[in-house]
């Protein structure tokens, strides 16, 4: 009896010890860094291990009237390319206009945020306004560079 009580506490604690081997090698092995070798990303970890996820500049497009320019005619879209031409590649429609400035980097309802990809090579991106009178004309072009030192770019969108 004695010998059947001393194996079935020698198996208890054995899988005491595989149980915290388990969970020992779970919790060190998980990665919770939130890092990037990216030195020019917004969350660069010098020295440390990178998860691949940088984080770079966001830029913020926002209208603050749907009255631009000179002109009286209201504008009921604009619309925001990727790249020098007008219709490059249609990322973002403002609709909402009368936005107030935006602060801390928080874009405002109706505005057009989006992060530049990686902080190698300046992005453009085109504006196009369409009025309620039914014609469109281009806007300006911007070129953005992200940077690790700026977390977002707010472009005011007027003619």
């Amino acid at each position: 009896m004695n010998n059947l009580i001393k194996t079935n506490s020698n198996m208890n604690i054995l899988k005491s010890i595989a149980i915290l081997f388990v969970l020992f090698f779970a919790m060190t092995s998980c990665d919770n860094n939130n890092g990037c070798g990216d030195p020019n990303a917004l969350n660069y970890e010098a020295g440390g291990k990178s998860n691949g996820h940088c984080s770079y500049t966001k830029v913020i497009f926002y209208a603050p009237s749907d009255r631009v320019g000179g002109t009286a005619d209201k504008v009921v879209k604009i619309e925001i390319s990727f790249g020098a031409l007008p219709y490059d590649e249609v990322v973002g429609t403002i609709t909402t206009f009368d936005h107030e400035i935006p602060s801390a980097c928080i874009s405002p309802i109706g505005a057009f945020e989006h992060e530049l990809p990686n902080a190698d090579v300046p992005y453009t991106f085109t504006t196009r306004y369409y009025y309620e009178a039914g014609f469109n004309e281009p806007g300006d072009t911007y070129t953005i560079q992200a940077s690790n030192s700026k977390e977002c770019e707010l472009i005011e969108l007027t003619l």
